[in-house]
C-alpha cells in the first residue's frame, strides 16, 4: 500500500511540475491597421498540444476556425486529452453577432453566449488530442456517463449505443478524435485517429454531445471558458471572407 501511495505521489508531483513549467502565453499581436495577427497554429498551454488555426472536416466544405482550447482532466490533475473547438466563421459571426464587441472576460460567464455557441446554425468541430492512454471500454463508458443524462428521446439513446460501439480500440497518447456537427446541429461526423465512422444523424444525440462541453455542467469548466478566447479573431476571419479579393 505504501509503495502504491508513493507512486501516486510521484505521478502527482510530475503532473504539477509539467504544468508549472509550461511556457507563458504570448500576448495577442496586432498589425499597424489594427487587425489581429492570427498565427497558423496555437499551442494549448497545459499539454503543449498544437492546434491548427483552421481545419476542414466532413461536416462542411468550408474552413472552420479555432475558438479556443482546454484540457479534459481526471481527478483534477491527470491530463487525459487536450480539446479545441472550431466553428465556421461566416455563419458563426451571424449567430454570435450580439457578442461581437463583448468583453471576453465577462463572456466567460455569459450563459446566453454559450447557448448560442451550442445551438447556433453553423458547422462546428471538437478536436480531442489524446495525451494519456485510455482503453476503448473506458472511453465508451466515459462518454456514456456524460451523454446519457442529457438525452431526451429513445432515438437519442439508440444513437448513443451506436456511438459507444465505435470505441473498440484504445485511444492512445498522440491520437486524435474529431467530432464534427453539420450547420443544423442534427448530425455528427465521427473520425477516430483518421478513421471515419458512419455519421450519426440524430439531433437529440448531436446536441447532447455538444452539451457535454458547453452546457451549465460541462466536463471542463476551464475549457468551456476558453472557447471565448479567439472570438474576435473569428469575427475578423468572417470579415476577411466577406471582403472581395483584389
Amino acid at each position: 500500500m505504501r509503495k502504491a501511495w508513493c507512486r501516486w505521489g510521484l505521478l502527482c508531483a510530475v503532473v504539477w511540475f509539467v504544468g508549472a513549467c509550461a511556457p507563458p502565453k504570448e500576448p495577442i499581436k496586432t498589425n499597424p491597421d489594427g487587425k489581429i495577427q492570427i498565427p497558423a497554429e496555437f499551442t494549448e498551454d497545459g499539454t503543449q498540444v498544437k492546434f491548427a488555426a483552421e481545419i476542414t472536416t466532413d461536416a462542411s466544405t468550408k474552413k472552420q476556425f479555432l475558438m479556443g482550447m482546454g484540457i479534459r482532466k481526471k481527478l483534477g490533475i491527470i491530463n487525459i486529452y487536450a480539446m479545441g473547438m472550431y466553428a465556421e466563421p461566416t455563419a458563426a459571426a451571424t449567430a454570435l453577432a450580439a457578442w461581437k464587441t463583448a468583453d471576453l472576460e465577462k463572456l466567460k460567464t455569459d450563459a446566453a453566449y454559450f447557448t448560442a455557441l451550442q445551438t447556433g446554425k453553423f458547422a462546428k468541430t471538437m478536436r480531442l488530442a489524446m495525451v494519456f492512454n485510455v482503453s476503448g471500454d473506458d472511453m465508451a463508458s466515459a462518454f456514456d456517463e456524460s451523454i446519457q443524462p442529457r438525452l431526451k428521446t429513445e432515438a437519442g439513446k439508440a444513437a448513443l449505443a451506436k456511438f459507444r460501439g465505435y470505441f473498440t480500440e484504445p485511444a492512445k497518447d498522440g491520437e486524435e478524435l474529431l467530432f464534427s456537427w453539420n450547420e443544423e446541429g442534427s448530425k455528427v461526423f465521427v473520425k477516430l485517429n483518421g478513421t471515419a465512422k458512419e455519421p450519426i444523424a440524430d439531433a437529440d444525440f448531436a446536441q447532447a454531445l455538444m452539451a457535454v462541453y458547453l452546457d451549465d455542467k460541462p466536463i471542463s469548466e476551464d475549457a468551456k471558458k476558453n472557447f471565448t478566447n479567439n472570438l474576435k479573431m473569428m469575427f475578423q476571419k468572417a470579415e476577411e471572407a466577406a471582403t472581395p479579393k483584389p
